[in-house]
C-alpha cells in the first residue's frame, strides 16, 4: 500500500468529487484522498460503509473476510448477488471497484479472530499503514483485542477505530478516537451588543448583529476510552455516563455480547424459541452486573425485543452504515463534533442515541 503526497485536487478529481468539495471544501477532499481504511467484516453494515468510504474518495481500503455467502446475505448485503458459498468480500470486489476506479482495493481471506489472538506480524504492520480501522459484527473479545492492537500499534498514523453491529431492529456502534483528538468546528463569533433602552437603538442593534456575524474554525479537544474501558462502564459509578436516562439498547449490547460468550455465536433463526430464552435470562443476568436500572429491561421486555434480533436487516444497516461512514469522514477531515462514543438505534422506536460511557 503506498500513500498518496498532498499534491492538488487533478481535473478529474474535481471532476467527479464536485459537489462533496462544495460541501466539506477542498482541504477535506484532500485529507480524504491520503486516507487508508482497514474494513474488517462485509456483512451489511460493512457493505453500506464499504460503499459510502468508496465513493467519498478516500486513497485506499482493505478487506479482510473470511465469512462465505449464504441466504442471510440477500437481506442486507448489497454486492454478494446471492454467489452462495463464496467469500464475501471476493464475490464483491468487483462491484465495489466499479463504483470509483481511483480508489485502491484489496482483499484479504484472512480470519482476524485467529490473527487478533495471536498478534500476528502481518496484521500488525497493516494497522501501521492505516489511518481508520473498522470491524462489522463480531464478538466483544475480537473487537476489545483488535481496539487494543490498534492503541498500542499506531506508527506513523493515529489510528481511529470503529466498530459495529447490527441484530434485527437494533444497531450499535463503538468509536474510539484515542486521547487528545484535535478537530474542528465551525462557530459564530458573537458581537457586541448595546443594551440601550432606546427602541430603535435595539431594532438596530439586532439588524446590525445578524449582518456582522463572522463564523470561525475553532479547534476542540476530545480523549475517547477503549472498547473494553466502555464495555466495563458500570450504573453504580458516577460520572461514567449510565443513568436512568442511558437508552434501553445499552442493556441489550451487553445480553448480544455475553450470549456470544456463551454460544459462540449470535443468535439464529433456527433455535429462535430456546435463543430467546436465553437472551432474556442472560438480561435479567447482565442487568445486575452492570448495575443498570431495571426500567431498561422492562422496556425491552414491552418492545418484544428478544423475537426480533436476529440477523441483519437492509433499513438498519443502511442508517447504522451511513451514520458510521460520516462518522469516519469527520474524523477524516477533523470537522466537526465525532460522536463520543457509543451510538444506539432501536427501530421500534425510530431513534438513535448518543451515549458517553466510560469506566
Amino acid at each position: 500500500m503506498t500513500l498518496t503526497t498532498d499534491k492538488e485536487i487533478t481535473n478529474d478529481e474535481a471532476k467527479l468529487y464536485d459537489r462533496q468539495i462544495r460541501l466539506w471544501g477542498v482541504n477535506a477532499q484532500k485529507s480524504l484522498r491520503k486516507a487508508n481504511i482497514l474494513l474488517i467484516g462485509l456483512c451489511g453494515s460493512g457493505s453500506e460503509i464499504a460503499k459510502n468510504l468508496i465513493l467519498s474518495g478516500i486513497h485506499s481500503i482493505v478487506i479482510i473476510e473470511d465469512k462465505q455467502v449464504t441466504d442471510a446475505d440477500s437481506y442486507s448485503n448489497l454486492f454478494t448477488r446471492n454467489q452462495l458459498g463464496e467469500n464475501r468480500a471476493l464475490v464483491s470486489e468487483q462491484y465495489l471497484k466499479n463504483l470509483n476506479p481511483m480508489v485502491q482495493i484489496q482483499v484479504k481471506e484472512w480470519n482476524i479472530v485467529e490473527l487478533v489472538e495471536r498478534n500476528d506480524v502481518q496484521l500488525i504492520n497493516l494497522l501501521k499503514e492505516v489511518n481508520v480501522v473498522c470491524i462489522n459484527n463480531y464478538d466483544s473479545n475480537t473487537i476489545c483485542k483488535l481496539n487494543n492492537m490498534a492503541r498500542e500499534t499506531k506508527g506513523t498514523n493515529d489510528t481511529k477505530f470503529y466498530a459495529t453491529c447490527n441484530w434485527g431492529y437494533y444497531a450499535f456502534s463503538f468509536t474510539d478516537l484515542g486521547s487528545n483528538y484535535k478537530y474542528f468546528v465551525e462557530e459564530t463569533e458573537k458581537s457586541n451588543i448595546d443594551l440601550s433602552n432606546n427602541e430603535s437603538s435595539r431594532k438596530r442593534i439586532k439588524t446590525e448583529d445578524t449582518r456582522d456575524k463572522k463564523k470561525m474554525m475553532i479547534e476542540k479537544t476530545l480523549d475517547f476510552v477503549s472498547f473494553d474501558a466502555m464495555l466495563n462502564g458500570r450504573g453504580n459509578k458516577p460520572g461514567n455516563g449510565i443513568s436512568k436516562r442511558t437508552n434501553a439498547a445499552f442493556l441489550l449490547v451487553h445480553a448480544m455480547f455475553e450470549f456470544y460468550k456463551k454460544f459462540q455465536r449470535y443468535p439464529e433463526l433456527r433455535t429462535q424459541e430456546q435463543d430467546q430464552l436465553e437472551l432474556a435470562n442472560i438480561a435479567n443476568e447482565q442487568l445486575e452486573h452492570v448495575h443498570l436500572d431495571r426500567k431498561l429491561l422492562d422496556k425491552l421486555n414491552d418492545q418484544d425485543c428478544w423475537s426480533n434480533v436476529f440477523g441483519e436487516i437492509s433499513p438498519i444497516t443502511s442508517i447504522l452504515g451511513g451514520v458510521v461512514s460520516q462518522e469516519i469522514i469527520r474524523a477524516i477531515t477533523v470537522q466537526d463534533h465525532p460522536i463520543r462514543n457509543v451510538f444506539l438505534f432501536n427501530a421500534f422506536q425510530c431513534s438513535g442515541s448518543i451515549e458517553n460511557i466510560r469506566s
